[in-house]
């Protein structure tokens, strides 16, 4: 929990640290040689598990052109407060550039943070929370181990209306000339408790100078955003305006006086600093996506003076205010789901988009300091394997990117190239080959540099689907003894089932065996990745048979929380993605008894829903899901809600959209599985005839599904009304015979003859397969789901250069279910 983590932290983080005084478990006291004056530039010393770190520190802005300092008077009235100078800088770790520090001057010492080898903290602090402080000149030194926070302890509120109205721009911040990072003005205000905890009124402005410095090092670095301060008030007096308990109360009193009290501040978002005791162990509330608003632009942070643990509640709230939820990024611990000081690339992008929208701000500088470039993972789901990777990277200091180095290799064997200056605004891209015929889940990895050479590494993932059908996963639910939950699909293991589910059903038909009962309370299932299913993104289809009890609300049938998940909302199916976009069928199930439900989707296009083999409705499809996270689930939406009430069987998944013939073949021969042939393919030549130099051509017409009996073959190009036969073979050839070439070979089970056609007045010939008669149903020659065959014309020419008879081109052909 994050009030437990702050008063833990609060124990043992606050000044220096002296170097004869014995170490911590979790830092030691400290004496540092500071400079007298605030200048421009200068180097910090700090020893820290036996090495001695020198950090240059550069003076960085964080006061406006309209900044000023108010404290109240003996009656409460606000009066003008000549701020200490200022004292606020970023720097790098000499020798180690990548390493960062925000440090600021508080008080007469210091407080910051200097980053540690692997990406955590050493936090400067001028206490050790509430215990005394051994000398003066003493500070404790501590790295963060904090590893994170229960988002649960912080609230952050949609306005009223649902959105923040857009307001006139502030005024603060003109001036600081181009740049990449969007500036914003930030104000605040304190509670009386809040500035009793520093005492001072200098040292609490100073305290939250430091404060906003550390968090404006993430932003910049993360989000190219900075604040920079314009009013600060100091309750230095009681009584304050903010006394109404409660976390929302407090938030209430703060933009009641601000709406009222306040209205001539200069400010794009307004920010309440407290130490009054909590209530409910909210540490933080924010309004959600509110920068440029007076009237909803506000946030508030608890504290008891320790620097780290305000700067992870702040930046945390501000993330909100900047239209940030909660846990957007769950691998990993980031600003907006734990205590790090860092936001995840799905919440950085999100941020990003949303300051490039917000009126109020301005362009400014990047930070002094030099800062590695921030690249962010790269997805390329179905495109063309071109990947403008720097299109979403950028640099803290605004400098240019380009491509440094790149894995030649991808994860699974694909060949990696560059195409320099070709990406968006002339920037580097990388070009993936993969292995020919592969398709699923491959990564790379790419290093970026900028301007001072600093580099830094991300990820590329692609996801490739190609346009042959094929099942990723089974469940055939026939097991009595529910535990194992069995997927035949080829190459595919097996899950387990939780809370009890009851295998052994009557099926949904004969052939489908057994089902398994689920009662909507807690019985799921659960297969864990990675999977077949994974790269299903672009296009799927799911098949199932479904006896619903009725039960309102989501239910899922299978699905993965980070991708897509099919069920009944109710008795309607529905289709659910991350993109999110939701679809769900007009038309609703029978309860009690079993149906067919078969839900196809392309990104981009379409979702089918179909009930009982027949197209039942559709709906427009948003683009490609999110990144499957580690399990699918049956019969839940995560294992924790969104349970099935019913029964399930013969649940089927496919790597691509299903055509309404395959659908009525699921339906119409349970249990069975179905499958997209390749695209019948051309190949030898016709030679010229007496009608054309080309010569005659050998098409089709219809699927080649055994079931769906509809696989018309066709020659053009013959003689008017002369006699044929198309014929078919196991092999290729290209033998000369009569006036062209013999193209199918018998191999060891010979040549196989369809019925004599004859060519209509236009030179065309038909023949529409029988898979019932032979040579189709049986023997040798038997046209059967899996095979693979070629086909021929062979056809009389009377007038031919030098015989009566030539032949067509050739056709190779696969038969599917």
């Amino acid at each position: 929990m994050f009030l437990a983590l702050s008063l833990l932290l609060a124990g043992f983080a606050s000044t220096g640290a002296a170097p004869a005084s014995p170490a911590t478990s979790q830092g030691e006291w400290q004496a540092f040689e500071l400079p007298l004056a605030r200048p421009e530039r200068w180097v910090l010393t700090l020893d820290w598990q036996g090495e001695q770190i020198a950090v240059q520190l550069q003076r960085s802005p964080i006061r406006s052109v309209a900044y000023e300092v108010l404290e109240t008077g003996a009656q409460g009235e606000l009066i003008a407060f000549d701020p200490p100078p200022p004292a606020t800088y970023h720097g790098h770790v000499v020798g180690a550039p990548e390493r960062g520090a925000a440090i600021a001057f508080v008080d007469g010492r210091i407080e910051g943070f200097v980053q540690a080898p692997g990406g955590t903290e050493i936090w400067i602090e001028r206490r050790r929370g509430e215990g005394a402080v051994p000398h003066e000149n003493l500070q404790w030194v501590h790295e963060d181990l904090s590893g994170g926070f229960d988002p649960a302890n912080c609230r952050a509120l949609p306005t009223p209306e649902g959105h923040a109205p857009l307001e006139p721009q502030s005024t603060g911040n003109l001036g600081l000339g181009a740049g990449c990072l969007r500036v914003a003005d930030l104000a605040f205000d304190t509670d009386h408790e809040y500035f009793l905890i520093n005492p001072t009124t200098a040292a609490t402005v100073q305290h939250i100078e430091a404060i906003l410095n550390a968090v404006n090092f993430g932003f910049a670095r993360d989000v190219l955003i900075r604040h920079e301060i314009s009013t600060l008030i100091v309750r230095s007096t009681e009584p304050d305006p903010y006394s109404t308990p409660g976390t929302s109360g407090l938030l209430d009193d703060f933009v009641n006086h601000w709406q009222t009290q306040q209205t001539g501040v200069v400010r794009d978002m307004a920010h309440l600093l407290t130490s009054r005791p909590l209530s409910d162990n909210i540490v933080g509330l924010a309004y959600l996506s509110v920068v440029c608003s007076p009237t909803w632009g506000y946030a508030w942070t608890w504290s008891t003076g320790n620097l780290s643990s305000e700067t992870g509640i702040m930046g945390h709230e501000l993330g909100h205010n900047w239209s940030a939820p909660h846990c957007l990024d769950t691998s990993g611990c980031f600003w907006m789901c734990g205590a790090c000081n860092a936001f995840g690339p799905i919440t950085a992008a999100l941020i990003r988009n949303y300051a490039a929208s917000r009126p109020c701000v301005v362009d400014g500088p990047g930070l002094p300091t030099p800062l590695p470039p921030t690249p962010l993972p790269d997805e390329e789901v179905g495109g063309d394997l071109v990947i403008d990777v720097l299109a979403n990277d950028h640099d803290g200091n605004c400098d240019s990117l380009i491509v440094s180095a790149f894995d030649a290799t991808s994860a699974v064997g694909g060949t990696v190239s560059i195409s320099v200056g070709s990406g968006s605004n002339g920037g580097d891209e990388l070009i993936l080959a993969p292995l020919p015929g592969w398709e699923g889940i491959d990564t790379f990895s790419y290093t970026v540099m900028d301007g001072t050479s600093l580099t830094n590494a991300a990820e590329v993932t692609v996801v490739v689907q190609d346009d042959n059908v094929e099942i990723s996963a089974h469940l055939r639910l026939d097991s009595s003894a529910v535990f194992n939950l069995l997927d035949s699909a080829p190459g595919a293991s097996s899950g387990t089932f939780f809370g009890g589910p009851a295998g052994g059903q009557p099926g949904a038909r004969p052939e489908c065996l057994t089902a398994v009962l689920f009662d909507g309370i807690d019985d799921y299932g659960r297969l864990s990745g990675p999977r077949a299913t994974d790269p299903t993104r672009m296009r799927f289809s799911l098949a199932a048979w479904v006896q619903p009890t009725g039960a309102s609300g989501w239910q899922v049938i299978f699905g993965n929380p980070g991708s897509w998940s099919v069920g009944l909302d109710g008795t309607n199916p529905r289709l659910s993605t991350t993109t999110p976009f939701d679809s769900t069928s007009s038309v609703s199930l029978p309860t009690g008894q079993w149906s067919h439900i078969a839900v196809t989707s392309q990104a981009g296009g379409e979702v089918r829903f179909y009930v009982d083999g027949v197209l039942a409705s559709t709906a427009a499809a948003g683009s490609y899901t999110g990144p499957a996270g580690a399990d699918w689930f049956v019969g839940s939406a995560n294992g924790e809600d969104s349970f099935f009430s019913g029964s399930l069987d013969d649940i089927q998944v496919y790597d691509g959209e299903l055509t309404a013939d395959q659908i009525a073949f699921l339906f119409a021969n349970p249990a069975r599985v179905t499958r997209t042939c390749k695209t019948p393919e051309v190949y030898c030549v016709g030679a010229p005839n007496s009608v054309s130099n080309q010569g005659a051509g050998i098409g089709y017409w219809g699927t080649q599904s055994v079931w769906a009996g509809d696989f018309t073959l066709f020659a053009h190009n013959i003689p008017a009304n002369q006699f044929g036969i198309f014929y078919y073979g196991p092999n290729h050839a290209q033998v000369p015979f009569g006036d062209g070439f013999r193209c199918v070979g018998s191999g060891s089970v010979g040549i196989f003859r369809l019925p004599v056609v004859q060519a209509d007045f236009l030179g065309d010939a038909f023949h529409t397969i029988d898979f019932q008669a032979a040579p189709a149903n049986s023997g040798f020659g038997q046209l059967a789901d899996g095979t693979e065959w070629s086909f021929q014309f062979w056809y009389r020419d009377a007038a031919g250069a030098n015989f009566t008879f030539n032949l067509s081109n050739a056709l190779r052909v696969s038969f599917c279910p």
